[in-house]
Parts: C-alpha cells; sequence; structure tokens
C-alpha cells in the first residue's frame, strides 16, 4: 500500500485513462446482451439439436402467431376482412407460410374459437431472429380497422418485449440508484461531500467494468445475459458503496487517533483494505465458480466478478488519493469528522448473545426452521410472467389462454431424420403408429402429421375405409353380373321362338310372302343379340377387372406388416395425390428425409405437468421406433415444453454444481484468511440458512398469495449466488474485526462485544445501502429481477436480524477459543482466567 501512495498520482492518472478508453472505444454492451444473450439450453439439449437439425436440411424457420379478435361473431363480412390480412401478411417480408384459418372445416374448427370472436393465425418465418422481428413490425403495420384487435406473438417476440422492458427499466433502475444511495449516503454521514466519493468511484467502476465486459463479449465469447447490467447496477452500487462507507468509517476512526493524515490512509488499508480485499476475493471466487456451470445464461454471472475486479483496482488506486488530498474535508461540513459512534443497539445484542448463547441459537432456529421445511418450493418455467399485459406479445397470450388451447401456439414439436428417404409408404404408416402411440401417452391432446394435418387421421388412409371402398367395388362387380343376366336374358327371349319349329315354319312362311320384311326381321333380331351378347361381354370385363383389383389389394394390404399396427394401408401413388401432397410437403423435408410431428398438449405448455409429459412422450417414443423405419433414425424434440424440460435439468444440474463448488470454494478462501477450520463453517452455515428461509417466504408471497406458480425458473440459483457470495461480506466485516480486537491482546467476550459495537453501524447502514440498490431492480420491469430483488432483500433482513447479531456471535461465544481450531487453539479468556 506505501508503494501506492508514493506513486498515487502516476497510478491515478494510468487508471483513469484505462477508464477513459473503456468508455470510448468500447462495443455497445446492451446491443450485444440483445444479439447474444439468449435465454436457450446448451447447444447439446435435444431441444436446440431440433432446430440444428432443420438447419440441416435447410428447413429452419420460426413460429409465429397473429390473434386477432372481431368486433361481433364471425360472418361473412369479417371473414372476407381476415382472408384480406392474410393476404397482407403472406406478401410481408421474411414471412414464409401462412396457415389459412379457412383452408377447411378441420383447419377452421381449431383455429377460430368457439365463440367466433377470436381467430389465431400460424405464421412461418425465416430463421434468422432479427429478420423475424422485422416481419413482425411490419405485420403490426398492417391496418385492420374492422378488427378490435390484431396482436403477435412467439417465442422471439416474447423474448425481445423482454429485452425491450429490461432495457427501458435499467435508465429508471441507474436513476433510482443513485438518488437511493445519495439519500442514504447524506443521512448516515451528514455531509455534502462524503456521499458523492462513493458515488463517483462506484460509478467510474460500473462504466469501467462495462466497457471491459464489451471487449471480451464481443472478442472471446464471454458469456452476456440481458440480466447483466441491472445486476451490475444493483450489486456493484450497493457492495462498492458497502466498501467505501467501512473504509470511509475505518478512515474516521484513525483521524481521531494521533497519527498524520498519510498514516491515518495507510492504517485504514492496512486493516480495513485487507477485510475489503478479503470481501472481494470472496465474490470473485463465488462468481469465478460459475465458469463450471453449464447454462449461459448462470456464467453469465461471471461478468459481477469482472466489475468486483474493477471496483478494487478504483479503491485501491483513486480512494486513496482522494483521502490524501482531502483529508479530513472529506467529511465536511460535518465538525465530527473524528467521532465514531458505537452501535447501541448491537451492543445490547452483543451482551445477550455473551450471556445467553444458547437462548440465542434456539430463537433463531425456532424462526427459521419451520420456514424452512413447511414453505413452498416451486418454480414456475411461464417467461410469459417476466413482463406485463401492455405488451403486444402477452396480450396475444391471454387471448390464446382465455379462447383456445395453449398449445396450439406452442406445440411440442419432433423432427425424424435419416440419411434415407422416409416419405415413403413404410415410412408414413409407421409414422401413424407412432402418432397414435403418442396420442395414447397421459397429457397428449392431438399429434399432427402427415396422415394427420389437422391433429385427426385422414379418413381416406384408413383400411376401414379402404374395404369400404372393396365393397364398393364388389357393389360394382355385382351390378356387372346383372348386366350379364340382363343381356343373357335377352339373348334367350330372342332365340327361344326358333326352338319351336312351328314358329320357324310361320317365318319362314312369312319370309316367302314377304322376303324384304323377313330379312329386315332377322337382321333386327340379330342386332339385339349383338348387343345383348355385348353387354354380356362387358359385364363379366367389369366384374373380371373388379374381382382382379380387389384380389390384388386384399393381397396388398394382407402383406402390409404396418397396417395392424396404425390401421391405415398407404402406397407411394397415394402419397402422390394432390391433396396428400401438400401434407407431406408440410410435415417432410430435406427430400423426405425429415419427418415431422407437432404434438398438442393438454396442460399449458409452460408449466410443470407439460414438462413432464414431455419426458412420457420421449420414452414412448424410444419404445415404438423399435422394428420400424425410425429405428436407426435420429429423433429429436422441439417447442417450448421441450426447451423447458431441457432447462429444467441443466438447472437441476448447474444448481447442485454450484451450491457444491462455490461452499468449497468459499471455504478454502475463509480457512486460508481466517485461519480456522470452525468459523468458516459457520459463516457459511448462516449463509445457506437465510438462503433458503428468504426462499421460502419469497415462494409464498409469489406462489401463495399472488398466484403466480411460484418463482421464475433462474430466480434460486441466482439468489443463491448473490447471497452466497455477498452476505459472507457481512460475516467477514463482523468475523474480521472479532480476530482483530483478539489480535490486540482482549478477550473472546471483549472482543466480541467491541467488534458488534464498533461494525454494527457499519453492517447495518451497509445492508441497507444494499437493500436501496437492488430495490432499483424493481423498475427493471422484468419480474426475474424483481423475485431476485425480493429473494435478497429478505435475505438482507433476515441475515441482519438474525444470524449476524444472534447466530454467528452465539457460536462464537459457544466455541471460545475452539473458534480457530486447529491453528490457534490458546486464546485470552478474562472470564475463565
Amino acid at each position: 500500500m506505501k508503494t501506492i501512495l508514493k506513486f498515487r498520482w502516476i497510478i491515478s492518472i494510468i487508471v483513469v485513462i484505462a477508464i477513459a478508453c473503456s468508455i470510448i472505444f468500447a462495443p455497445n454492451l446492451a446491443q450485444l446482451a440483445n444479439d447474444k444473450g439468449k435465454i436457450a439450453p446448451p447447444k447439446d439439449t435435444t431441444s436446440q439439436q431440433y432446430d440444428q437439425k432443420l438447419k440441416d436440411v435447410g428447413a429452419n424457420y420460426k413460429s409465429i402467431s397473429a390473434v386477432v379478435q372481431l368486433n361481433h361473431k364471425l360472418d361473412a363480412s369479417s371473414k372476407k376482412d381476415l382472408k384480406d390480412y392474410i393476404k397482407k401478411v403472406k406478401d410481408v417480408k421474411h414471412v414464409k407460410t401462412v396457415i389459412d384459418p379457412f383452408e377447411n372445416k378441420d383447419v377452421e374448427d381449431k383455429l377460430v374459437s368457439k365463440d367466433k370472436k377470436s381467430v389465431m393465425i400460424p405464421i412461418e418465418t425465416t430463421d434468422d431472429k432479427n429478420k423475424t422481428l422485422d416481419a413482425v413490425k411490419d405485420i403490426n403495420k398492417i391496418k385492420h380497422q374492422d378488427f378490435k384487435g390484431a396482436y403477435v406473438t412467439g417465442n422471439e417476440v416474447i423474448n425481445d418485449d423482454i429485452n425491450k422492458s429490461v432495457n427501458e427499466g435499467l435508465k429508471t433502475t441507474e436513476i433510482i440508484t443513485v438518488i437511493l444511495i445519495l439519500v442514504i449516503l447524506f443521512l448516515v454521514f451528514r455531509s455534502v461531500v462524503t456521499p458523492f466519493v462513493p458515488l463517483l468511484l462506484v460509478g467510474l467502476a460500473y462504466a469501467f467494468s462495462q466497457g471491459v465486459l464489451a471487449f471480451l463479449v464481443k472478442y472471446i465469447d464471454f458469456p452476456i445475459s440481458i440480466y447483466i447490467q441491472p445486476f451490475l447496477i444493483a450489486l456493484l452500487f450497493g457492495i462498492g458503496t458497502d466498501y467505501c462507507i467501512l473504509l470511509l468509517n475505518r478512515y474516521k476512526e484513525e483521524l481521531g487517533k494521533d497519527q498524520s493524515n498519510f498514516d491515518a490512509v495507510l492504517n485504514t488499508f492496512k486493516h480495513g483494505g485487507r477485510t475489503i480485499l478479503i470481501c472481494a476475493i470472496t465474490v470473485l471466487v463465488g462468481f469465478a465458480a460459475l465458469f463450471f456451470v453449464e447454462f449461459s445464461l448462470f456464467r453469465s454471472a461471471m461478468g459481477i466478478a469482472v466489475g468486483v475486479l474493477c471496483l478494487m483496482i478504483i479503491l485501491f488506486t483513486l480512494l486513496p488519493t482522494l483521502l490524501l488530498l482531502l483529508g479530513g474535508k472529506v467529511f465536511w461540513p460535518s465538525k465530527k469528522a473524528a467521532d465514531h459512534r458505537d452501535n447501541k443497539l448491537w451492543g445490547a445484542l452483543g451482551k445477550f448473545t455473551n450471556k445467553r448463547s444458547f437462548l440465542a441459537l434456539v430463537i433463531v432456529l425456532i424462526i427459521m426452521v419451520p420456514i424452512i421445511v413447511f414453505a413452498p418450493n416451486t418454480i414456475t418455467y411461464d417467461n410469459t410472467n417476466e413482463i406485463g399485459d401492455e405488451y403486444d406479445s402477452i396480450k396475444a397470450i391471454n387471448i390464446i389462454k382465455d379462447d383456445f388451447n395453449m398449445s396450439q401456439a406452442f406445440p411440442v414439436n419432433i423432427a425424424i431424420k435419416d440419411d434415407k428417404k422416409l416419405d415413403n409408404a413404410k415410412g408414413v404408416n409407421d409414422l401413424e403408429a407412432l402418432s397414435q402411440s403418442i396420442e395414447k401417452v397421459k397429457g397428449v391432446k392431438s399429434v399432427s402429421t402427415i396422415t394427420r394435418p389437422t391433429g385427426k387421421p385422414i379418413k381416406q388412409l384408413s383400411a376401414t375405409d379402404q374395404l369400404n371402398q372393396i365393397q364398393s367395388k364388389l357393389t360394382d362387380a355385382n351390378n356387372g353380373l346383372g348386366q350379364v343376366n340382363d343381356g343373357l336374358g335377352q339373348m334367350d327371349s330372342q332365340v327361344k321362338p326358333y326352338t319351336d319349329p312351328s314358329r320357324v315354319q310361320q317365318a319362314m312362311q312369312q319370309g316367302s310372302q314377304s322376303p324384304q320384311q323377313a330379312g329386315q326381321q332377322v337382321t333386327q333380331q340379330a342386332g339385339e343379340m349383338s348387343k345383348a351378347l355385348e353387354q354380356s361381354q362387358q359385364g363379366i370385363s367389369k366384374v373380371q377387372n373388379g374381382q382382379s383389383q380387389i384380389q390384388e389389394r386384399l393381397k396388398d394390404m394382407s402383406e402390409d406388416k404396418g397396417m395392424s399396427k396404425s390401421g391405415m394401408y398407404v402406397t407411394d401413388d397415394m402419397l402422390k395425390d394432390k391433396k396428400l401432397k401438400q401434407s407431406v410437403d408440410q410435415y417432410s423435408k430435406g427430400d423426405g428425409k425429415v419427418l415431422l410431428l407437432n404434438v398438442e398438449l393438454k396442460d399449458d405448455p409452460f408449466s410443470k405437468a407439460s414438462m413432464n409429459t414431455v419426458e412420457r412422450i420421449h420414452n414412448t417414443v424410444d419404445n415404438q421406433v423399435k422394428g420400424t423405419a425410425f429405428e436407426n433414425s435420429d429423433i429429436e424434440y422441439g417447442g417450448t415444453s421441450s426447451s423447458n424440460n431441457d432447462l429444467q435439468k441443466i438447472i437441476d444440474s448447474d444448481m447442485a454444481k454450484a451450491i457444491a463448488l462455490i461452499t468449497v470454494f468459499l471455504f478454502v478462501v475463509l480457512l486460508i484468511f481466517e485461519r480456522s477450520i470452525i468459523m468458516p463453517l459457520y459463516m457459511i452455515a448462516s449463509i445457506l440458512i437465510t438462503y433458503y428461509a428468504s426462499i421460502g417466504v419469497a415462494n409464498l408471497i409469489f406462489n401463495d398469495m399472488l398466484g403466480m406458480g411460484g418463482l421464475l425458473l433462474v430466480v434460486p440459483f441466482f439468489s443463491f449466488v448473490v447471497l452466497m457470495a455477498l452476505g459472507i461480506d457481512y460475516a467477514i466485516f463482523l468475523v474480521n474485526r472479532f480476530n482483530e480486537e483478539v489480535d490486540a491482546g482482549k478477550s473472546i467476550t471483549e472482543a466480541l462485544l467491541t467488534s458488534m459495537s464498533k461494525m454494527g453501524t457499519v453492517i447495518m447502514t451497509a445492508c441497507i445501502i444494499l437493500i436501496g440498490t437492488v430495490a432499483a431492480l424493481y423498475t427493471s420491469g422484468a419480474m426475474t429481477l424483481m423475485e431476485i430483488a425480493t429473494v435478497i432483500i429478505l435475505g438482507l433482513i433476515i441475515y441482519n436480524l438474525f444470524m449476524l447479531p444472534l447466530f454467528i456471535p452465539a457460536l462464537i461465544k459457544s466455541f471460545g477459543p475452539g473458534n480457530w481450531w486447529p491453528f490457534k487453539t490458546h486464546v485470552k479468556n478474562h472470564k475463565d482466567a
């Protein structure tokens, strides 16, 4: 530190230049977050592989839906308006296909609500996210005076609205944070100058870290998310101000001693700086542990570690320079710059825990354990809760929830990919058999594919229908036989007279009298006999043809092993039929090497129930493809429910990994700096108890009271990381001061009372500031950040009411000299002397 103080001007100038360069030349971090900060499972998960399979065959696209609300029930006039609207949508750039709800009766039944006042129009756009969003903007510009409203939704649209909400809220968050810090610091220090010192230094650290992060994201693909900037503001301003308060309070103490300003600054950083350094290292280690998790959103929190590193550079270079320059004037106009008041509340709590340490522990456990054990622990994956109803994408979702099945807009997608063509008779037959098996899965409403484009099997392909056709042909054959019998009957009636000798003689006599008339009569009868014979031959031909076709069809059907599974009989010729070919083109891609199925679920696609249904579908497909054309095919699952299912698995895995890694890393750091195994254990235990209690209370608020189905998917993870990495700071503030007092020769009792009295105001002030900066996240517009803010605030309150003044002091008192086991076990204790 002496070296830094000696060369303070040169070092400060270098730091300021570095900050200026990062601000001037760095890329736009917000734009990078929008472009690269997609919340999606890792690339090797099935939902991401689904997209890749389609991309490989040039069939990648984005699915969105336009939802139209009518002023009245659908009629001829509104149907015409809708057709005009659909035509305009089809003409929008980057729109690939639009499904017309009035294509046929089955489609209309699915896409028009029961009350006939809402219509859903599925749209496919190019796979590029930005081009899709451009298409959405153009669709929104289409005039629709006769509609009550027309809104576009889809995963890409919802995520874009979330980005907009967060970015708009970011500006408010920055302003609110600055105001809160200024107000709190004015109240704490009652100085005009002091509040601006932390604000200036932390503001520079925020700008510096933004620039550094932007460079890292752009040039080394550092993980990023849309939440990183609000986190940086809340946490960096919170902990940065906390660190400044601790150093300024320590500086105020040092000014009261008989020493020069240089020595006051030096001793401030020698003692207080050491505490800050330990705190910073724990934060860095905590967030750096996220390098080992898989989910990119979680890994993006390593950006906080970058921010803390930038903060440390500034605090250990610019702050000592400022203190040497201003001296006691940093507290102006307060005339009691050297006056540092002890905290009476924490002093009283210290005396209580010294006398009643066991009772203090019992009080804490009686309050915490029931909350942890009995409070709900529910997670929701519905990102439509992230933003308010003022966004069109959410308006559309609400209409779909009310008037349709949500899974119509967000189905589970299945892609079956092979190196050989699958859109042949066998493949399609097996596809129908697979569809029937999936349809029987609990939670599945319907399956759409080549043989059932609207979710209902094509009637003409069913074996039953075709047997009815065969029956019709048999009827034709019988009709042919009837024609034969009629013809033969006519011949018989005409030939029969000539078998009677008297009639033959009579005819001959008539012929001799009138030869010409007799010849005409014979010719006429011969013609009639010929005609009758021709009818007989035609009848026989029809019978033969019909029998031949029937025999051939029955033979083919009897040899078709798949028919017994699917109940359908499909031939390659049938697949070339014009109407069926439309279905083939819709549900097969890549020259027939990829077959598609869309599975509509009964439950909300964002729900846990739907994720469980996806798992059951996986198991069913794995079992049913054996012995079919798909036995060796690659099968992947896409869609919201599938993606959420992948997210759940990766989040559960990362959560377990993060708890283990951060706990171990923090334990090692605390072990090194505190020279104890016992202290790190109860310091970490205090944070874990706080985390689980705060999560429980937050669940009661958002699940039971607000009815939001629980906390959003990433809230527990980020809440744990923040509370673990930052909450431990307060324990370090207290324990380090305690160790310092013990090293100065005081007994455990005296050291504990002194450290609590001296640090009570610092910790409570720091806690209030962190609560204030975290509370600024409520202005972000993102429910995820609001919920995280709630958990952190609850955690800070619990920690500062129960853990720091009761739990940790009670354990310090209970362990006595054992606090430093196994490194230092002989500590002076006046009571025991």
